[in-house]
């Protein structure tokens, strides 16, 4: 066996629906140093912001059997001209995070609230200090700012 880097993009659209809802993406891979970052991408469409929730797991992911777990994540997030718009390490520190029904279980995972207008966005999850291992970027969405109420 050979040891290769894998790369892979996976799309999610919602074609021909009158309405679609958000809810959460998120990937799960090996998270190196440099380039070998873990991204997600993902776009909000129309014309209300929205409310999300990003983070980078590592610890956490221990519960379901996943070994060599990224010990210490961090989590930034880009607009489409490549802006940081915020970077966390340890979310612990944010109790918007603890309000969510979202908040990682390892308090040195990573996680922010934001809200975002209408856009292209990416997450990036790196280890801190050039950690490694196995890792989790996500992002969830929690509520629509503006326009019609969100149906329950």
């Amino acid at each position: 066996m050979r040891n290769e880097l894998a790369l892979s993009l996976v799309g999610l659209f919602a074609v021909g629906q009158a309405s679609a809802e958000f809810v959460n993406i998120s990937t799960r891979g090996f998270v190196g140093a440099g380039d070998q970052k873990l991204i997600a991408g993902f776009v909000i469409d129309g014309s209300d912001s929205q409310k999300v929730m990003v983070g980078a797991l590592g610890s956490s992911l221990d519960e379901f059997g996943v070994k060599n777990f990224l010990s210490d994540p961090m989590v930034t997030l880009y607009d489409s001209k490549g802006g940081v718009i915020l970077q966390n390490d340890d979310w612990n520190n944010d109790p918007e995070v603890a309000a969510t029904q979202h908040a990682p279980t390892g308090g040195n995972e990573a996680a922010a609230v934001v809200t975002l207008e209408p856009g292209e966005y990416t997450v990036h999850a790196e280890g801190v200090n050039g950690s490694e291992g196995i890792g989790l970027v996500l992002v969830h969405h929690l509520e629509t700012i503006g326009g019609e109420p969100e149906p329950e």
